[in-house]
């Protein structure tokens, strides 16, 4: 079955903190998908 989203290495970073390295995942039809983490965790994707 081929994903309707498909996230490949996000990495986000805070000055010299990492929040999140090579994250992927894929997002299939039908699915329901969440991100949860403590805030500062790197959930949002906004630019700086």
């Amino acid at each position: 079955m081929t994903p309707i989203l498909e996230i490949k290495g996000i990495t986000k970073r805070y000055g010299g903190l990492t929040a999140n390295n090579a994250i992927s995942f894929d997002v299939q039809e039908g699915e329901i998908l969440s991100v949860i983490g403590p805030n500062g965790a790197g959930k949002s994707a906004s630019s700086s």
